[in-house]
């Protein structure tokens, strides 16, 4: 199998909610059985989300705040 496809891409968008977003990761983690790839897309948070997230492996997209809107387009994509 490609290394870069997956049966499930899960979207994460978040903002200042590192404990929330990290409880969710563990929790997709171990009740996902198929082969599945997340990312999450952090709005300029202050409070160690993307470190916390990067350290459990997942991929972060991280940058300025700039609205709900741009983070869920940016997720999307």
């Amino acid at each position: 199998m490609n290394k870069n496809s997956c049966d499930v891409g899960i979207a994460i968008k978040t903002y200042l909610r590192k404990d929330m977003v990290c409880n969710l990761v563990d929790r997709i983690q171990a009740l996902t059985r198929s082969d599945y790839k997340i990312v999450v897309c952090d709005d300029g948070s202050s409070d160690g989300t993307v470190e916390e997230i990067r350290k459990k492996g997942i991929t972060v997209l991280d940058g300025k705040n700039k609205s709900i809107a741009r983070n869920k387009n940016r997720v999307l994509f």
